[in-house]
């Protein structure tokens, strides 16, 4: 696991893999400012310099902001634009192939809930799953594939 934790800024990240990219998961609060939430905005509104880089080393790698969430307190990090910044996405790709990233599996479904209230109406709901750990031994003993990953791989 340790493979596939990197520096970003004065925190960490980890890598996973994100269809066919290695992408970077860490807390928003490791961001030196938040990106601009415009669908419009400028390649350099969304990259950041020297952000990233080994656990022990300074960072000296770009990365341009894919996704973050102030209020869940996580964004994720991609290699920098290919045609503009080709080699801080060369640096980037330097960072972060050939590490082992984590698998992530899908969430367990929500339980579903039905509540008679004292005026006799049905209340249905949903609720989290209370067994995250044996959702997660599930996924580690199916190799963390997802559903859709297991089927591409059944269907060809």
């Amino acid at each position: 696991m340790r493979r596939a934790v990197v520096r970003v800024g004065d925190g960490r990240g980890f890598v996973v893999q994100l269809g066919g990219d290695l992408v970077i998961i860490t807390a928003c609060h490791c961001l030196p400012r938040l990106p601009l939430a415009h669908p419009a905005s400028y390649l350099e509104e969304r990259t950041y310099k020297t952000l990233l880089g080994p656990l022990r080393d300074k960072p000296c790698v770009w990365a341009e902001c894919l996704f973050a969430d102030p209020i869940a307190d996580i964004a994720v990090l991609g290699t920098p634009d290919t045609q503009d910044l080709y080699k801080e996405a060369e640096a980037y790709n330097r960072l972060v192939v050939g590490r082992d990233p984590l698998q992530i599996g899908d969430a367990p479904p929500p339980e579903r809930k039905r509540e008679v209230l004292s005026t006799g109406r049905v209340l249905t709901y949903a609720e989290p799953s209370k067994n995250v750990s044996a959702w997660l031994s599930r996924s580690r003993a199916a190799g963390s594939r997802s559903k859709y990953q297991q089927a591409s791989t059944a269907n060809g």
